[in-house]
């Protein structure tokens, strides 16, 4: 069969990808780039807060097994906190790329659906479409508060290791 001008190359099954989709792979693109960044700074942050610990809070003694850490315990908790917000904020990055690729990959199913319906109306079609909706609009949730975790958790994560390095420098006093 000729590929004509109004109908065109089926593609996996479905048909080729709508006009348009590409832009929205753009902005896919573009969210996932600050995602990507936010995952940079919390891993970054995650091996300097590593370096700090082992190269100015652990004592050094002949033996690994006798290293302890010299600090105070408020200072322990605060650094702690740090490490725990970096790795939210890491995790809730990885789960904004994870679900913003899936809500494409649903959306895109549904336009080529879509498409295939107009062709050939079938029930089967309509159910996959209503499925691939609801699908979408639980990863559109999920990208949602992902992506607004992400940079607030680094946050929290940079206020708790200032906090850790005020105790550390001024003491317990320091508030």
């Amino acid at each position: 069969m000729e590929p004509s001008a109004d109908r065109p190359l089926p593609s996996r099954g479905h048909y080729e990808t709508p006009p348009g989709f590409k832009s929205d792979l753009e902005m896919l693109d573009r969210y996932q780039a600050f995602s990507a960044e936010i995952l940079r700074i919390a891993l970054l942050g995650l091996s300097g807060l590593g370096f700090f610990v082992s190269s100015f809070l652990v004592v050094a003694k002949k033996t690994a097994a006798e290293r302890t850490l010299n600090v105070p315990d408020e200072a322990k908790y605060w650094v702690i906190a740090s490490a725990v917000a970096f790795g939210c904020s890491a995790a809730a990055a990885l789960f904004h790329r994870y679900c913003s690729t899936n809500s494409m990959a649903c959306q895109l199913r549904i336009l080529r659906l879509e498409v295939a319906q107009l062709r050939s109306p079938d029930s089967k079609k309509e159910r996959s479409i209503k499925k691939e909706r609801k699908e979408r609009q639980l990863m559109f949730v999920g990208s949602t508060i992902f992506i607004a975790a992400a940079p607030l958790a680094l946050s929290v994560a940079g206020l708790a290791f200032a906090k850790a390095l005020a105790v550390l420098l001024y003491g317990s006093q320091y508030h």
